[in-house]
This record gives structure tokens, sequence and C-alpha cells, in this order.
């Protein structure tokens, strides 16, 4: 379904908009939250609202899709 120039126009759109997410950004996801709420000092991801960090994603959203393009090695 998506040979020649359709995949190569929509890898090109995908590429511009995509974000990292590892370790760190999950870090600071979890330390912004308690920011804005100090009670929820030492919570888990999961009890602050956020979901839990496995791997390093690759992160994007699509006409407002969000996309979550997920590593297959685990945390090292």
């Amino acid at each position: 379904m998506l040979n020649g120039p359709t995949y190569a126009n929509l890898v090109k759109y995908f590429w511009v908009r995509t974000e990292i997410y590892d370790l760190h950004d999950a870090r600071l996801e979890q330390h912004e939250k308690v920011l804005i709420d100090p009670t929820l000092e030492g919570k888990t991801r999961e009890e602050l609202g956020l979901r839990p960090f496995t791997c390093i994603e690759i992160r994007l959203n699509v006409m407002g899709i969000p996309v979550f393009i997920v590593g297959t090695k685990g945390l090292s």
C-alpha cells in the first residue's frame, strides 16, 4: 500500500515532527508534575497519571493522533 513516493513523503513528514523520549525526559516530566503539586512527591508515575516508562520512544502527532514508536531494547 505505501510504495514509492508516498512512503518517502510520509517519512519526511513524520521525521520533522518527532521527539525522542528517553529516561531524562521521563524524569523531567515526573519532576514537573511534582512542581505543580508538591503533595505528589514520592508517588510512582502511574499514581501521577503518567504512562510507565519502559524504554526509549519516538513520539509524534499525526493529524491530532498521538503516535508512539517503541524501541525494542529495555533500559540499560
